[in-house]
């Protein structure tokens, strides 16, 4: 049996040149709509980026993501979201810019040190057992959202890369 020789092989010469590559060997397919540039990353994982809205989308997890991370969102009403709440979708709705960011440090910076966690987005993923339906569990719940960290969340819910 003869192989295919496909340096001379024409349509695949003809697909190599639809595709804008000159060498042969390994490509990984990168859609930049998709996936997260290596600046992009870097913006998320150390300081926030704006996009907007309608680049926003909802995980099977309620958590929220902007291609291919897992964020959170600096409202304007002084809280951060990280599900896909009530308040997420209204804003997403309206299409308007969010800041989003992925950094584990971003309540330490003064800017956002006065931000609370959203109830709602708490409440949307059942963040360790919150649950604001239940009046007894009020104490616990306020615990919940006093305590609530940025590492400790990107810990339960990897920012990057997302894995479907």
């Amino acid at each position: 049996m003869k192989l295919i020789n496909f340096l001379t092989f024409e349509p695949f010469n003809q697909l190599r040149e639809k595709i804008g590559t000159k060498k042969l060997g390994y490509f990984e397919l990168f859609n930049p709509e998709k996936h997260l540039t290596g600046n992009e990353r870097i913006t998320l994982s150390e300081d926030r980026l704006t996009i907007d809205s309608q680049h926003l989308r909802k995980l099977c997890d309620q958590t929220i993501a902007y291609k291919n991370s897992r964020i959170i969102v600096a409202g304007t009403d002084q809280t951060l979201h990280i599900s896909g709440c009530e308040v997420i979708e209204r804003v997403c709705k309206q299409s308007e810019s969010l800041v989003i960011s992925a950094n584990e440090n971003l309540l330490n910076t003064a800017e956002f040190k006065c931000f609370s966690i959203c109830n709602l987005c708490l409440q949307k993923i059942r963040y360790k057992g919150f649950d604001q339906r239940i009046k007894r569990r009020a104490g616990y719940n306020q615990l919940i959202q006093s305590q609530f960290s940025l590492s400790a969340f990107f810990l339960a819910y990897p920012p990057y890369p997302l894995i479907f």
